[in-house]
C-alpha cells in the first residue's frame, strides 16, 4: 500500500505509546524507510486528522507537542522507545514520572 502511495496512517486501540513503538517498528520491518515511519506518525497523522496547521512538525506557531528521545529514531527505530521527555500542552513530563505513574519500569 505504501509503494502504491496509499495514505496509511498508524494508530492503535492498546496502550498509548508502548503499542504503537511495536506498530512503527513492523512498518519499518515490512520495508517502509525510517523517515517515511516517522512522518506517516507525525505530519500524516495530524493532516489526515485536520490538524495539520496545528500539530506534526516542529515549527513557530504550532503546539508544542513533542518527545524527547535518547537515540536516533532514522538510524534505529527502535529507539522510539527511548522517550526521555515529553512536552504536552506547553507541560513538560520526564518519562520516568509518567511510566511510575503507570506502573510500568523505565527503560534506564
Amino acid at each position: 500500500l505504501h509503494e502504491a502511495g496509499i495514505t496509511l496512517v498508524p494508530g492503535t486501540d492498546a496502550m498509548s505509546g508502548f503499542s504503537l513503538h511495536n506498530e512503527l517498528e513492523n512498518y519499518v520491518k515490512a520495508g517502509i524507510s525510517n523517515a517515511d515511519v516517522l512522518k506517516m506518525a507525525t505530519l500524516t497523522a495530524a493532516e489526515v486528522t485536520g490538524y495539520g496547521e496545528q500539530l506534526g512538525s516542529i515549527e513557530a506557531g504550532k503546539w508544542a507537542d513533542l518527545i524527547l528521545i535518547d537515540g536516533n529514531p532514522l538510524n534505529d527505530i527502535s529507539d522510539i522507545r527511548r522517550v526521555t521527555l515529553t512536552i504536552k500542552d506547553g507541560k513538560i513530563y520526564t518519562s520516568k514520572e509518567l511510566y511510575e505513574a503507570i506502573g510500568v519500569r523505565h527503560f534506564e
